[in-house]
């Protein structure tokens, strides 16, 4: 199996104490993605990828402090890499405070796509409609449809599998390093984002960037840009990402930035109540396009999911 394969190649690790890490040719790379369309796969069975973009793994650069490192690449062009494949009947709104996205997205599009096959079936529930009404003579007809209009978005994710009931505790990690020449727009920007696939459906949770700046983003305590710093700050840094979280309505959730080679704590965020049901966490670069973006390289890697007791 291809993933299986990726995953025996990386067998040369960058340790953290090391001064530097061993040369590009020493590691093989394997494309996963060419970002031609939309794609999706399996790296582990706790471990999954959606990519519209450029996916490899293998080959970072010595200064990522990544041993199991991935590469994702999205294009500066608004009509490129675009997650488009299927406009099916899986979507949602995006629940964020930020009125700009307060439009249908195919959130699911892929990712139920490619997890239907898997036996998993978790439609979301549609939230809007367009009722057109027709009179004649004699009788009133309303037609209602659903209104699917999404915008143009790039996205490449890996998220973690199966999804999680309410009730039960996770601990997830992660390494990003974000490339130097990154920037961020008006629109949305998401680097992670806690997932919920109930009825209520769409992102609890998301570390955004956006004008410059990093932050968190609370749906469902309607905090917008709860903590965050500037964007420069972790450009070109290798970050420990951390989350700690118990699904359903009186839940619990800690995310925690750290930078991996100063060993000091960058960002921090706590949260109780709602953190919905059917959970993932999800990360790497998911944004809207606009006019003037710059293209993005993020290296992700050594993912760590382990379900806990609090």
């Amino acid at each position: 199996m291809l993933f299986s394969a990726a995953l025996s190649l990386l067998t040369a690790s960058v340790a953290l104490a090391a001064p530097s890490a061993p040369s590009l040719s020493s590691r093989a790379t394997v494309l996963l993605a060419d970002g031609s369309k939309m794609a999706s796969g399996q790296i582990t069975p706790t471990l999954l990828w959606q990519s519209s973009g450029q996916f490899s793994t293998g080959a970072c650069p010595g200064s990522v402090r990544i041993s199991q490192c991935y590469t994702m690449g999205l294009s500066a062009s608004p009509t490129g890499n675009l997650a488009t494949r299927s406009f099916g009947h899986h979507y949602h709104f995006d629940n964020t405070t930020d009125p700009l996205e307060f439009t249908p997205i195919l959130e699911q599009e892929e990712e139920d796509s490619d997890l239907s096959s898997r036996g998993v079936s978790h439609a979301l529930l549609p939230r809007a409609v367009a009722t057109n009404t027709t009179t004649n003579s004699t009788i009133p007809i309303t037609n209602t449809t659903v209104l699917i209009v999404p915008s143009p978005r790039q996205r490449i994710e890996m998220l973690s599998w199966p999804p999680a009931p309410a009730g039960t505790s996770w601990k997830y990690g992660w390494r990003s390093m974000l490339n130097r020449g990154a920037g961020s727009g008006k629109t949305f920007f998401h680097l992670m984002q806690l997932l919920r696939r109930d009825a209520s459906g769409g992102a609890v949770i998301t570390l955004d960037a956006k004008l410059g700046n990093v932050g968190i983003y609370d749906a469902v305590r309607g905090c917008s840009n709860c903590v965050s710093l500037p964007m420069a700050s972790i450009i070109g840094r290798t970050l420990e990402h951390n989350v700690t979280v118990t699904y359903g309505l009186n839940g619990t959730f800690t995310y925690q930035m750290r930078d991996v080679v100063l060993n000091t704590t960058l960002l921090s965020y706590t949260a109780v109540g709602d953190m919905g049901a059917q959970g993932s966490i999800k990360y790497g670069a998911y944004r809207a396009t606009y006019a003037g973006m710059s293209s993005i390289t993020n290296f992700v890697g050594d993912h760590s999911a382990v379900a806990y007791r609090p």
